[in-house]
């Protein structure tokens, strides 16, 4: 029988691990003065192990940028799919995250992202999705 060796499992782990600190750095610090080196640092990696998950800076941010959404998504399908939340939750829900996400931002963040061709087009795209 085939046993997982620990090492397949940290390196299977790795990339969420990433992402969750990339993103708190950015979201502290602002994008462009956090350093892939800074990155690696705390995620107790070397940069070369980053480089192989996420090939650049842009890569990894829009990686970010995605998960969140997609665990903003995932929460606010849960919420609205409980039969004892009505319309005025569900608002008040979605004006309660996206609170608690901005409160603790750098406003550096929001500046740093326009900087970042491929993570405007992607933001661009999903506007133009919600309006259609």
């Amino acid at each position: 029988m085939y046993k997982e060796s620990p090492q397949t499992n940290y390196r299977l782990e790795l990339p969420e691990k990433i992402l969750k600190v990339a993103m708190h750095e950015f979201l502290h610090h602002g994008v462009k003065s956090v350093k892939m080196d800074d990155i690696a640092c705390l995620v107790g990696i070397s940069k070369r192990t980053l480089y192989e998950i996420y090939s650049n800076k842009e890569e990894l941010l829009l990686e970010c940028l995605r998960k969140h959404e997609e665990e903003y998504d995932k929460h606010m399908a849960q919420y609205g799919c409980c039969p004892y939340h009505n319309v005025i939750d569900i608002i008040i829900e979605f004006y309660r995250i996206q609170i608690e996400d901005v409160s603790g931002v750098s406003p550096v963040f929001f500046q740093d992202l326009h900087k970042y061709q491929k993570v405007a087009q992607s933001a661009q795209s999903r506007r133009k999705g919600i309006l259609s």
